[in-house]
């Protein structure tokens, strides 16, 4: 073997996916901005609204993480039966937290009860009757 001599077979390169069919399935520049702002709000203590759950939601369902039968070259082509059925599952999941948020709590109640919950200052006196 040379130094001139491609690592992997030839077989094994035709196989992988081009620069441009990666590019294609990863996530755009603005979902990736919506996902990194939502990750910080959370780490910073805030609640994202439920706007911005759906479409986080909605980013993930989009995206190749859970697309089953994407491909010899997607995430999820070595899944088997059960895994693939997994992701459906969970699919469904995120589909219905997504419904069930827009239509009950589509005016952030909820997301203000968790902050008005973690703001109270409640001082309690232990062993007095």
């Amino acid at each position: 073997m040379s130094e001139t001599e491609p690592l992997l077979p030839t077989a094994v390169r035709q196989q992988l996916p081009s620069r441009s069919q990666v590019q294609s399935k990863l996530p755009s520049k603005s979902q990736r901005i919506q996902v990194s702002q939502s990750v910080g709000a959370l780490k910073a203590g805030k609640f994202p609204s439920q706007d911005q759950l759906s479409r986080m939601i909605d980013v993930v369902l989009e995206s190749d993480v859970l697309k089953s039968g994407g491909g010899v070259n997607s995430r999820t082509a070595r899944l088997g039966e059960q895994g693939t059925r997994i992701s459906e599952d969970l699919k469904n999941v995120l589909r219905a937290v997504k419904k069930w948020g827009e239509e009950k709590n589509g005016d952030d109640l909820l997301q203000n009860l968790f902050h008005n919950a973690s703001q109270i200052d409640v001082d309690v006196e232990v062993g007095k009757s």
